[in-house]
Protein backbone atom coordinates (compact mmCIF):
# COMPACT_ATOMS: atom_id res chain seq x y z
CA UNK A 1 0.00 0.00 0.00
CA UNK A 2 2.82 2.42 0.80
CA UNK A 3 3.96 2.39 -2.83
CA UNK A 4 0.72 3.77 -4.23
CA UNK A 5 0.59 7.16 -2.51
CA UNK A 6 -1.94 9.70 -3.75
CA UNK A 7 -3.81 7.12 -5.80
CA UNK A 8 -7.46 6.22 -5.66
CA UNK A 9 -7.65 2.77 -4.12
CA UNK A 10 -10.92 0.90 -3.76
CA UNK A 11 -10.94 -2.36 -1.88
CA UNK A 12 -14.05 -4.36 -1.18
CA UNK A 13 -13.87 -6.38 1.98
CA UNK A 14 -17.36 -7.70 2.17
CA UNK A 15 -18.99 -9.09 5.23
CA UNK A 16 -19.80 -12.23 3.26
CA UNK A 17 -16.17 -13.27 2.90
CA UNK A 18 -15.48 -12.40 6.47
CA UNK A 19 -18.65 -14.19 7.60
CA UNK A 20 -17.28 -17.39 6.06
CA UNK A 21 -14.01 -16.87 7.92
CA UNK A 22 -15.91 -16.16 11.13
CA UNK A 23 -17.54 -19.60 10.93
CA UNK A 24 -14.10 -21.19 10.79
CA UNK A 25 -12.94 -19.08 13.74
CA UNK A 26 -16.05 -20.08 15.68
CA UNK A 27 -15.36 -23.79 15.07
CA UNK A 28 -11.84 -23.24 16.36
CA UNK A 29 -13.24 -21.62 19.51
CA UNK A 30 -11.98 -18.16 18.64
CA UNK A 31 -14.46 -15.40 19.47
CA UNK A 32 -15.69 -13.36 16.53
CA UNK A 33 -18.11 -10.45 16.47
CA UNK A 34 -18.76 -8.09 13.55
CA UNK A 35 -18.51 -5.04 15.78
CA UNK A 36 -15.09 -6.11 17.04
CA UNK A 37 -13.09 -8.58 14.95
CA UNK A 38 -14.44 -7.62 11.50
CA UNK A 39 -14.10 -3.95 12.38
CA UNK A 40 -10.60 -4.54 13.72
CA UNK A 41 -9.37 -6.14 10.48
CA UNK A 42 -11.09 -3.52 8.36
CA UNK A 43 -9.49 -0.84 10.53
CA UNK A 44 -6.02 -2.36 10.04
CA UNK A 45 -6.35 -2.20 6.25
CA UNK A 46 -7.87 1.27 6.22
CA UNK A 47 -5.31 2.65 8.69
CA UNK A 48 -2.45 1.36 6.60
CA UNK A 49 -3.88 3.05 3.51
CA UNK A 50 -4.56 6.27 5.48
CA UNK A 51 -0.97 6.24 6.80
CA UNK A 52 0.20 6.03 3.18
CA UNK A 53 -1.66 9.28 2.49
CA UNK A 54 -4.83 7.91 0.92
CA UNK A 55 -8.36 9.15 1.47
CA UNK A 56 -10.47 6.32 2.88
CA UNK A 57 -13.98 5.44 1.80
CA UNK A 58 -15.56 2.59 3.73
CA UNK A 59 -18.33 0.86 1.78
CA UNK A 60 -20.67 -1.42 3.67
CA UNK A 61 -21.23 -4.89 2.20
CA UNK A 62 -24.28 -5.32 -0.03
CA UNK A 63 -27.21 -7.41 1.24
CA UNK A 64 -27.73 -11.03 0.32
CA UNK A 65 -30.81 -11.84 -1.74
CA UNK A 66 -33.42 -12.99 0.77
CA UNK A 67 -37.19 -12.79 0.70
CA UNK A 68 -39.58 -13.03 3.64
CA UNK A 69 -43.35 -13.01 3.14
CA UNK A 70 -42.88 -11.76 -0.42
CA UNK A 71 -40.68 -8.82 0.62
CA UNK A 72 -36.95 -8.25 0.38
CA UNK A 73 -35.66 -8.67 3.92
CA UNK A 74 -32.04 -9.25 4.66
CA UNK A 75 -30.48 -8.86 8.04
CA UNK A 76 -27.65 -11.38 7.59
CA UNK A 77 -24.99 -8.80 6.80
CA UNK A 78 -26.55 -5.91 8.71
CA UNK A 79 -24.14 -6.31 11.68
CA UNK A 80 -21.22 -5.96 9.24
CA UNK A 81 -22.79 -2.88 7.65
CA UNK A 82 -23.22 -1.34 11.10
CA UNK A 83 -19.64 -2.22 12.05
CA UNK A 84 -18.40 -0.59 8.82
CA UNK A 85 -20.34 2.57 9.58
CA UNK A 86 -19.14 2.68 13.19
CA UNK A 87 -15.53 2.41 12.04
CA UNK A 88 -15.96 5.18 9.45
CA UNK A 89 -17.58 7.47 12.03
CA UNK A 90 -14.98 6.72 14.69
CA UNK A 91 -12.03 7.30 12.34
CA UNK A 92 -13.53 10.16 10.33
CA UNK A 93 -13.49 8.19 7.07
CA UNK A 94 -15.95 8.70 4.28
CA UNK A 95 -18.74 6.13 4.23
CA UNK A 96 -21.10 4.72 1.60
CA UNK A 97 -23.93 2.68 3.08
CA UNK A 98 -24.35 0.25 0.20
CA UNK A 99 -26.23 -2.21 2.41
CA UNK A 100 -29.06 0.22 3.13
CA UNK A 101 -28.99 1.91 -0.29
CA UNK A 102 -29.65 -1.45 -1.97
CA UNK A 103 -32.05 -2.69 0.70
CA UNK A 104 -34.15 0.46 0.34
CA UNK A 105 -34.10 0.18 -3.46
CA UNK A 106 -35.24 -3.45 -3.36
CA UNK A 107 -37.90 -3.17 -0.66
CA UNK A 108 -40.59 -2.00 -3.11
CA UNK A 109 -39.67 -4.41 -5.91
CA UNK A 110 -41.16 -7.80 -6.58
CA UNK A 111 -39.06 -10.91 -6.11
CA UNK A 112 -38.87 -11.35 -9.89
CA UNK A 113 -37.57 -7.80 -10.32
CA UNK A 114 -34.94 -8.22 -7.62
CA UNK A 115 -33.76 -11.54 -9.07
CA UNK A 116 -32.83 -9.74 -12.31
CA UNK A 117 -30.12 -7.93 -10.34
CA UNK A 118 -28.56 -10.96 -8.61
CA UNK A 119 -26.88 -13.87 -10.35
CA UNK A 120 -29.94 -16.00 -11.02
CA UNK A 121 -29.51 -17.56 -14.44
CA UNK A 122 -31.33 -20.37 -16.18
CA UNK A 123 -29.30 -23.02 -18.02
CA UNK A 124 -28.21 -21.53 -21.32
CA UNK A 125 -28.62 -17.88 -20.25
CA UNK A 126 -24.86 -17.34 -20.17
CA UNK A 127 -21.93 -19.19 -21.72
CA UNK A 128 -20.05 -18.57 -18.47
CA UNK A 129 -22.66 -20.52 -16.50
CA UNK A 130 -23.97 -23.15 -18.92
CA UNK A 131 -25.82 -24.97 -16.13
CA UNK A 132 -27.31 -21.74 -14.80
CA UNK A 133 -26.69 -20.08 -11.44
CA UNK A 134 -28.51 -19.33 -8.21
CA UNK A 135 -26.19 -16.97 -6.36
CA UNK A 136 -27.68 -14.91 -3.52
CA UNK A 137 -24.63 -12.65 -3.21
CA UNK A 138 -23.16 -11.77 -6.60
CA UNK A 139 -24.76 -9.51 -9.17
CA UNK A 140 -25.50 -9.60 -12.87
CA UNK A 141 -24.67 -6.56 -15.01
CA UNK A 142 -27.99 -4.95 -14.12
CA UNK A 143 -27.21 -5.24 -10.41
CA UNK A 144 -23.65 -4.00 -10.85
CA UNK A 145 -24.91 -0.99 -12.79
CA UNK A 146 -27.43 -0.24 -10.03
CA UNK A 147 -24.69 -0.50 -7.40
CA UNK A 148 -22.45 1.86 -9.35
CA UNK A 149 -25.27 4.40 -9.78
CA UNK A 150 -26.16 4.28 -6.08
CA UNK A 151 -22.50 4.67 -5.12
CA UNK A 152 -21.95 7.51 -7.60
CA UNK A 153 -25.05 9.32 -6.31
CA UNK A 154 -23.79 8.89 -2.75
CA UNK A 155 -20.33 10.15 -3.71
CA UNK A 156 -21.77 13.20 -5.45
CA UNK A 157 -24.02 13.96 -2.48
CA UNK A 158 -21.70 13.21 0.44
CA UNK A 159 -18.08 13.14 -0.76
CA UNK A 160 -17.34 16.25 -2.84
CA UNK A 161 -13.57 15.62 -2.80
CA UNK A 162 -14.13 12.33 -4.56
CA UNK A 163 -17.03 13.52 -6.74
CA UNK A 164 -14.77 15.80 -8.75
CA UNK A 165 -12.99 12.70 -10.10
CA UNK A 166 -16.18 11.56 -11.86
CA UNK A 167 -18.01 13.30 -14.67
Amino acid sequence: IKHIKNKLFIECVGGCAYRTLSRVLEKLGIADKPESTYQEYLDKMASEAANAGMKIVIISPPPFFMMENGKFNNSTLEPYAKASKQLAERKGYYFIDLFNLLSNKFKNMTEAEIRTHYMFLKPGDSPNWPKGAADILHFQNKGSELIWQLMLDSIRKDIPDLAKLFK
